[in-house]
C-alpha cells in the first residue's frame, strides 16, 4: 500500500472516529477488539505520515478522504 492511501477498513474507522465515537464504541460496532481498532488507526497514521490522530484527521479531510 502506498503512503497517503488508506484501506477501506482504515477509512471506516476514521469516519466513525470523526463522528465522535470512542475507539471502544467503534470496536463494538465493527465487531472487533479495541486493540484491533487501535492498530488500524496506528497503521492509518503511518500511511498518512501523521504523528498523531488530530493531524491524521486534518490531512484526511484536506485530501477529501473524509
Amino acid at each position: 500500500m502506498a503512503l497517503n492511501t488508506l484501506t477501506r477498513k482504515q477509512l471506516q474507522v476514521l469516519q466513525l472516529l470523526v463522528t465522535g465515537m470512542e475507539q471502544t464504541e467503534i470496536a463494538r460496532q465493527l465487531g472487533v477488539s479495541a486493540s484491533a481498532v487501535h492498530g488500524i488507526l496506528s497503521n492509518a497514521k503511518h500511511s498518512m505520515r501523521s504523528v498523531n490522530l488530530p493531524q491524521m484527521v486534518y490531512e484526511a479531510a484536506k485530501k477529501g478522504l473524509i
